[in-house]
């Protein structure tokens, strides 16, 4: 049964496709959402990715609402990956990047996404941004976010077949 569901779901969706409108934006969404590996986080209308190219690496917040198509593209400093590394640090790295952007005075360089491709050399970006406005900010860190340390992992001692290292992962709540 399910089998069956699979293939009429696939058989709509390439109709909707080949006939355009609706029905091609609807399976657009589709396959960015499922495909967008570069994805680090979401809030509200935006979705966050990052892109490293072998000259730049870049912090994107996308919004692909249909009346005001946006991306603000921030440079991430060198001094600042590492604190990319930790999940805790990106919630709160994309909170203040979002609260940044919802000001509606927010200082910006509107670039194109030519700009993105050509100076950046960051094609998916481009294309990501292909539509939008897009904008280039400055951000830095808050101290709090730069105040936090990563946690120190060590090896456990010595476990025998009874006994496991236990892992706990943060869940992020909704909303």
């Amino acid at each position: 049964m399910k089998l069956i569901v699979a293939i009429l779901s696939l058989t709509v969706a390439a109709v909707c496709a080949q006939r355009g409108g609706w029905g091609q934006s609807i399976w657009q969404g589709i396959r960015d959402r499922y495909n967008n590996r570069d994805v680090i986080d979401t809030l509200h209308e935006y979705r966050f990715v990052e892109h490293t190219t072998s000259s730049s690496h870049l912090l994107i917040a996308i919004s692909d609402n249909r009346d005001d198509r946006q991306c603000f593209v921030v440079e991430v400093d060198n001094t600042l990956d590492h604190l990319l590394d930790d999940q805790d640090n990106v919630y709160m790295i994309v909170e203040e990047i979002y609260h940044m952007i919802m000001e509606p005075n927010l200082p910006s360089i509107t670039i194109t996404t030519d700009n993105l491709s050509n100076f950046y050399h960051d094609v998916k970006g481009a294309d990501e941004c292909e539509g939008h406005s897009t904008h280039l900010i400055k951000y830095t860190p808050s101290k709090a976010v730069q105040s936090t340390q990563r946690p120190i992992t060590t090896q456990p001692a010595q476990t025998t077949p009874t006994e496991a290292p236990t892992t706990t992962h943060r869940v992020r709540p909704i909303g």
